[in-house]
């Protein structure tokens, strides 16, 4: 999913039965946009969400995955870039009652802020049983000095060198050559 625009609030629901798989690669590139997304995962469900935007206004996002039946797995990744007037919060949340065994879940989120607005990140396991592999990290601020470091010292000026770490953290993990031409298409919009 690609989406470019003006004001919104949107809400989705996958509704995972047993045995099924969604991937899901979208990017945002909107201005003041309010997105609820809830996942249902049923026996041995699998569900793959990886979001990427380039934040220039307030955006929020809330993402509920209910763990409804045993042995499902979750894999959510979101990574934004906050520039300019950009403020992004992202909340996930993830839950598993008790006799819900099996599930695997894993939340991974990042902003990299490169103005002194505020963002937020709120990652939730509300688990109540003990036979389950639950992770999650959070990581708000700029890219790591090792890395920019790195490419400073092989004669990458600094505006190149950023250039080249927000290609890497927009781009990866997308497989469509589609969505990485558009996603493109914004980060030569901000960083020529």
């Amino acid at each position: 999913e690609y989406k470019v625009g003006n004001k919104g609030k949107i809400q989705y629901t996958y509704n995972l039965n047993n045995n099924s798989l969604i991937n899901i690669y979208k990017f945002n590139k909107c201005i003041n946009i309010r997105e609820m997304i809830n996942f249902i995962l049923n026996n041995n469900a699998e569900a793959y969400y990886n979001f990427k935007s380039i934040s220039t206004d307030k955006e929020l996002y809330d993402i509920d995955v209910r763990h409804d039946g045993e042995n499902s797995i979750s894999d959510i990744k979101n990574n934004c870039v906050n520039i300019d007037n950009g403020k992004v919060s992202i909340q996930v949340s993830s839950y598993v009652e008790n006799g819900i065994k099996g599930c695997t879940i894993n939340q991974n989120n990042r902003i990299i802020n490169l103005t002194n607005n505020k963002c937020e990140i709120r990652p939730n396991l509300y688990i109540k049983e003990y036979d389950v592999e639950a992770n999650h990290s959070a990581l708000i601020g700029g890219f790591n000095s090792d890395e920019m470091f790195y490419l400073l010292s092989r004669g990458i000026s600094e505006e190149e060198a950023n250039k080249l770490l927000i290609n890497g953290f927009l781009l990866s993990n997308i497989d469509s050559p589609k969505m990485i031409k558009n996603i493109s298409k914004y980060i030569k919009e901000y960083w020529r």
